[in-house]
Protein backbone atom coordinates (compact mmCIF):
# COMPACT_ATOMS: atom_id res chain seq x y z
CA UNK A 1 0.00 0.00 0.00
CA UNK A 2 3.05 2.39 0.84
CA UNK A 3 4.44 1.57 -2.45
CA UNK A 4 1.26 2.74 -4.21
CA UNK A 5 0.83 5.82 -2.65
CA UNK A 6 4.44 6.73 -3.21
CA UNK A 7 4.18 5.95 -6.77
CA UNK A 8 0.95 8.01 -7.06
CA UNK A 9 2.56 11.03 -5.43
CA UNK A 10 5.27 11.01 -7.30
CA UNK A 11 3.71 11.05 -10.82
CA UNK A 12 1.41 13.25 -9.50
CA UNK A 13 4.52 15.75 -8.55
CA UNK A 14 6.02 15.07 -12.05
CA UNK A 15 2.46 15.97 -14.01
CA UNK A 16 1.72 18.41 -11.81
CA UNK A 17 4.58 20.93 -10.56
CA UNK A 18 7.21 19.55 -12.42
CA UNK A 19 9.19 21.76 -14.85
CA UNK A 20 6.51 23.23 -17.60
CA UNK A 21 7.22 22.84 -21.15
CA UNK A 22 9.56 25.98 -20.85
CA UNK A 23 10.12 26.01 -17.06
CA UNK A 24 10.20 25.07 -13.63
CA UNK A 25 7.70 24.28 -11.39
CA UNK A 26 4.97 26.06 -13.24
CA UNK A 27 7.29 28.99 -13.76
CA UNK A 28 8.25 30.23 -17.46
CA UNK A 29 11.81 31.08 -17.93
CA UNK A 30 12.29 34.65 -17.78
CA UNK A 31 9.66 34.78 -14.70
CA UNK A 32 10.64 37.77 -12.20
CA UNK A 33 11.76 37.82 -8.95
CA UNK A 34 8.71 39.52 -7.95
CA UNK A 35 6.31 36.81 -9.55
CA UNK A 36 8.12 34.27 -7.74
CA UNK A 37 7.79 35.73 -4.44
CA UNK A 38 4.36 37.06 -5.13
CA UNK A 39 3.24 33.10 -5.36
CA UNK A 40 5.42 31.74 -3.24
CA UNK A 41 6.35 34.15 -0.62
CA UNK A 42 9.36 34.55 1.46
CA UNK A 43 12.54 32.20 0.73
CA UNK A 44 13.66 30.05 3.69
CA UNK A 45 16.90 31.50 2.25
CA UNK A 46 18.83 33.36 -0.37
CA UNK A 47 22.20 31.98 -1.19
CA UNK A 48 23.67 33.39 -4.43
CA UNK A 49 21.26 34.31 -7.31
CA UNK A 50 19.04 31.57 -5.90
CA UNK A 51 15.76 31.85 -3.68
CA UNK A 52 15.57 28.47 -1.56
CA UNK A 53 12.21 26.95 -0.64
CA UNK A 54 11.78 23.47 1.30
CA UNK A 55 9.55 21.31 0.19
CA UNK A 56 8.32 17.70 0.43
CA UNK A 57 8.21 15.39 -3.14
CA UNK A 58 8.30 11.19 -2.98
CA UNK A 59 8.15 11.38 0.82
CA UNK A 60 11.44 13.14 1.03
CA UNK A 61 12.33 16.61 1.85
CA UNK A 62 13.66 18.74 -0.65
CA UNK A 63 15.26 22.03 -0.91
CA UNK A 64 14.18 24.23 -3.92
CA UNK A 65 15.96 26.48 -5.65
CA UNK A 66 14.65 29.22 -8.48
CA UNK A 67 18.11 30.64 -9.80
CA UNK A 68 17.92 33.85 -11.15
CA UNK A 69 19.57 35.43 -14.03
CA UNK A 70 21.50 39.63 -13.84
CA UNK A 71 18.44 40.22 -15.64
CA UNK A 72 16.32 38.87 -12.25
CA UNK A 73 14.39 36.56 -14.89
CA UNK A 74 14.28 32.41 -13.88
CA UNK A 75 16.94 30.57 -15.74
CA UNK A 76 17.51 27.73 -13.82
CA UNK A 77 15.47 25.56 -11.07
CA UNK A 78 16.74 22.35 -8.98
CA UNK A 79 15.58 19.61 -6.53
CA UNK A 80 18.21 19.30 -3.97
CA UNK A 81 17.50 16.12 -2.00
CA UNK A 82 17.58 16.36 1.72
CA UNK A 83 17.70 13.15 2.60
CA UNK A 84 20.51 11.29 4.15
CA UNK A 85 20.60 7.44 4.39
CA UNK A 86 22.84 5.03 6.34
CA UNK A 87 25.73 3.24 4.69
CA UNK A 88 26.70 1.36 2.56
CA UNK A 89 23.91 4.58 0.82
CA UNK A 90 22.65 1.88 -1.09
CA UNK A 91 19.07 3.50 -0.52
CA UNK A 92 20.50 6.85 -2.90
CA UNK A 93 21.23 4.74 -5.75
CA UNK A 94 17.55 3.21 -5.26
CA UNK A 95 15.71 6.48 -5.21
CA UNK A 96 18.00 7.24 -8.16
CA UNK A 97 17.06 4.85 -10.15
CA UNK A 98 13.22 5.22 -9.24
CA UNK A 99 12.69 7.98 -10.48
CA UNK A 100 14.82 7.47 -13.95
CA UNK A 101 11.58 5.80 -15.49
CA UNK A 102 9.22 8.73 -13.82
CA UNK A 103 11.69 11.33 -15.65
CA UNK A 104 11.47 9.47 -18.78
CA UNK A 105 7.56 9.24 -19.08
CA UNK A 106 7.56 12.87 -18.35
CA UNK A 107 10.51 14.46 -20.50
CA UNK A 108 11.04 11.66 -22.87
CA UNK A 109 13.85 9.13 -23.30
CA UNK A 110 16.65 10.41 -21.62
CA UNK A 111 19.37 12.10 -24.14
CA UNK A 112 22.35 10.68 -22.03
CA UNK A 113 21.93 8.18 -19.06
CA UNK A 114 25.62 7.39 -17.57
CA UNK A 115 27.30 5.68 -14.82
CA UNK A 116 30.93 7.15 -14.58
CA UNK A 117 33.54 5.44 -12.94
CA UNK A 118 36.80 7.67 -12.12
CA UNK A 119 39.06 4.88 -11.25
CA UNK A 120 37.75 2.15 -13.70
CA UNK A 121 39.89 -0.36 -11.71
CA UNK A 122 37.51 0.00 -8.68
CA UNK A 123 34.56 -1.02 -10.81
CA UNK A 124 32.36 -3.28 -8.34
CA UNK A 125 29.36 -4.95 -8.10
CA UNK A 126 25.99 -2.80 -7.49
CA UNK A 127 25.26 -3.79 -4.45
CA UNK A 128 28.15 -1.25 -3.40
CA UNK A 129 27.93 1.44 -5.39
CA UNK A 130 26.31 3.36 -2.45
CA UNK A 131 29.80 3.21 -1.06
CA UNK A 132 32.18 4.04 -4.00
CA UNK A 133 29.43 7.32 -5.31
CA UNK A 134 29.76 8.57 -1.48
CA UNK A 135 33.85 7.95 -1.56
CA UNK A 136 33.76 9.60 -5.03
CA UNK A 137 34.58 7.06 -7.35
CA UNK A 138 31.28 7.04 -9.07
CA UNK A 139 28.60 8.88 -9.95
CA UNK A 140 24.90 8.74 -11.75
CA UNK A 141 24.14 11.12 -14.54
CA UNK A 142 21.06 11.38 -16.94
CA UNK A 143 20.14 13.98 -18.98
CA UNK A 144 16.72 14.58 -20.42
CA UNK A 145 15.45 17.80 -23.51
CA UNK A 146 12.49 18.42 -23.46
CA UNK A 147 11.51 21.56 -25.15
CA UNK A 148 13.69 25.20 -24.32
CA UNK A 149 14.67 23.24 -21.21
CA UNK A 150 17.65 20.83 -20.28
CA UNK A 151 16.49 18.12 -17.34
CA UNK A 152 19.54 16.96 -14.93
CA UNK A 153 19.64 13.98 -12.64
CA UNK A 154 22.86 13.70 -10.40
CA UNK A 155 23.85 11.64 -7.68
CA UNK A 156 27.37 12.05 -6.65
CA UNK A 157 29.97 11.88 -3.73
CA UNK A 158 30.80 14.98 -1.52
CA UNK A 159 33.23 15.73 1.28
CA UNK A 160 33.20 13.68 3.89
CA UNK A 161 31.55 10.71 2.19
CA UNK A 162 28.09 12.85 1.90
CA UNK A 163 26.11 12.09 -1.69
CA UNK A 164 24.59 14.71 -3.24
CA UNK A 165 21.44 13.98 -5.24
CA UNK A 166 19.23 16.66 -7.44
CA UNK A 167 17.23 17.17 -10.26
CA UNK A 168 18.38 20.33 -12.31
CA UNK A 169 16.21 22.03 -14.88
CA UNK A 170 17.96 24.82 -17.23
CA UNK A 171 16.44 27.57 -19.35
CA UNK A 172 18.39 25.88 -23.03
CA UNK A 173 18.20 29.99 -24.14
CA UNK A 174 19.73 30.77 -21.01
CA UNK A 175 22.40 28.72 -21.39
CA UNK A 176 23.58 29.46 -25.31
CA UNK A 177 23.14 33.32 -23.94
CA UNK A 178 25.66 32.41 -21.14
CA UNK A 179 28.22 30.14 -23.81
CA UNK A 180 28.03 33.01 -26.29
CA UNK A 181 29.37 35.33 -23.34
CA UNK A 182 31.52 33.03 -22.45
CA UNK A 183 33.29 33.11 -25.87
CA UNK A 184 33.29 36.75 -26.30
CA UNK A 185 35.23 36.91 -23.09
CA UNK A 186 38.04 34.67 -24.65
Amino acid sequence: MGQIRFLTFLLGLFFTAGAAATGFRGFEWGTTEDEILEEMGEPLQRRGDCLIYQDRIIERQVRVLYCLDDGNALYRGAYVFQDTHPMPYNKHVEDYEQLLPMLSERHGEATRNEVIWRLPALRINKPYWGHRIASRDLELRATWAPPATQVEMVLQGGDFNKITHYIEYKSLESMEQRRQQDRELL
